[in-house]
């Protein structure tokens, strides 16, 4: 089979050179496009799913702010006021570790903790699946966060409109 290269009668070299160029581009943004795509919160490539989050206090101290997510992807919350022996309410996030794995704190006497955590999760997991959890958090006597992550199941959670003891 013989290929002949039809062109426009303007047009120049440099301009089948550019064309070229564009559609090699092209093709490579439809290439990758399945693979960014599966980066998007919500997709399976992307963690799939959703894990819905709250916070427990089990320090001694208030907790005034609790924050987690990632701002910049605008799926930073804002748990609130968390005082102590008390949870927050549930909170949704997109089940990747870029959404959930950084947890910032600010305590009562005005100082913030920031938490990350890489390998805390059940089961010594790098990431959370969809489900429920909870972060349990405690202040050791240095003043560190501690964090134990309780699964809560797969299920939707329930009471997310107040919090709980």
């Amino acid at each position: 089979m013989t290929r002949h290269a039809i062109a426009h009668p303007g047009a120049t070299r440099a301009g089948r050179t550019c064309a070229a160029g564009l559609l090699r581009i092209l093709c490579l943004a439809l290439l990758l496009a399945p693979g960014l795509a599966g980066c998007a919160p919500g997709t399976a490539a992307g963690h799939g799913g959703q894990v819905w989050l709250r916070v427990r206090n089990s320090s001694g101290v208030v907790f005034l702010h609790v924050w987690q997510g990632h701002p910049i992807r605008k799926t930073d919350v804002d748990f609130g006021r968390i005082e102590p022996g008390r949870t927050s309410d549930w909170h949704p996030l997109p089940a990747a570790p870029v959404h959930y794995r950084k947890t910032a704190i600010q305590l009562a006497d005005r100082r913030q903790l920031i938490h990350v955590t890489d390998h805390d999760y059940p089961g010594g997991r790098k990431a959370l699946e969809p489900g429920r959890y909870t972060f349990d958090y405690r202040i050791d006597a240095r003043g560190e966060a501690l964090l134990t992550v309780i699964d809560e199941g797969r299920q939707h959670p329930r009471g997310t409109g107040e919090a709980s003891r």
